[in-house]
């Protein structure tokens, strides 16, 4: 009798079935793994945050499997080109589809115009500021009397809210009274328009120009004026299928967010469909 050898041949059985174990598992998790199917990303304008968020809420109440992914329209435009893993965009200005589109990166016959909005003047509901029924005759710098960092605006050279807003200050604004407000800090450019929305929630400046459907989404914001049609370019929301990840899940998924249901949801939120 040699406990040499029973030692060997018990630790042999022990790494057996160890390894048996082993096994069973990472054949349990990679079945788990199998079986759950891939999420269709939706990267939409961060305008679009609240709105997209409940649409694909009840587009998965149905057994769907769908993400949104939320930024400014070129910073998504840009992760698309770099060879993000989305299906759908959904992009505040048609400027950023049409950049994805002519790199044929977008599948041509699903671009669709499918919302619009509005652009308007608001400041925080702490401050003492009237509505206004023209802008005929008004200074912004009699509004912003010596208040520094007084207006926001998205970035004009990616963000379409902003790109919107620089329109508008052009229109209402001689050249140099512009540049008067940039040199003393007066106008200050942020990333998204979400960015300006929070900026005037935290009060951080008097005044900011963005949609009006993120001024009605938080009660902190009072709107003062909603600018005319014609003071800016038509505010159209594209939205396409991201050729090299188009199946027909996502198609299923992008005739959902174009359908009746989802444009009675879109409206809910202040936006006007197409």
């Amino acid at each position: 009798y040699n406990a040499l050898d029973d030692i060997i041949i018990s630790g042999e059985y022990i790494m057996k079935k160890v390894l048996l174990y082993i096994l069973l598992y990472l054949f349990c998790i990679s079945n788990v793994f199998a079986g759950e199917p891939a999420k269709i990303k939706v990267l939409a304008a961060s305008s679009m945050t609240d709105v997209i968020t409940e649409v694909l809420d009840e587009y998965n109440k149905n057994g769907g499997n769908a993400i949104g992914v939320y930024a400014g329209s070129a910073a998504l435009a840009r992760q698309i080109q770099s060879g993000e893993d989305a299906s759908i965009f959904i992009s505040a200005s048609p400027e950023w589809m049409d950049v994805l589109d002519k790199a044929g990166l977008i599948q041509s016959s699903s671009r669709k115009q499918l919302l619009t909005n509005s652009l308007v003047l608001a400041t925080n509901v702490a401050n003492n500021i009237k509505p206004l029924d023209s802008l005929e005759g008004v200074e912004l710098d009699n509004i912003i009397p010596g208040k520094k960092n007084g207006i926001v605006i998205g970035d004009p050279e990616s963000v379409p809210v902003g790109k919107y807003a620089s329109q508008v200050l052009n229109k209402i604004c001689e050249y140099e009274y512009l540049n008067f407000m940039v040199t003393r800090g007066s106008l200050i450019t942020v990333d998204s328009a979400k960015s300006v929305l929070f900026t005037l929630i935290r009060n951080e400046v008097l005044l900011g120009i963005l949609f009006k459907t993120d001024a009605i989404s938080s009660k902190d914001i009072k709107i003062l004026y909603t600018f005319p049609n014609t003071y800016h370019s038509n505010i159209i929301y594209d939205i396409g299928v991201i050729k090299a990840n188009s199946n027909n899940e996502v198609l299923k998924l992008y005739k959902f967010l174009i359908s009746n249901k989802a444009k009675a949801i879109y409206k809910k939120y202040g936006f006007d469909t197409l």
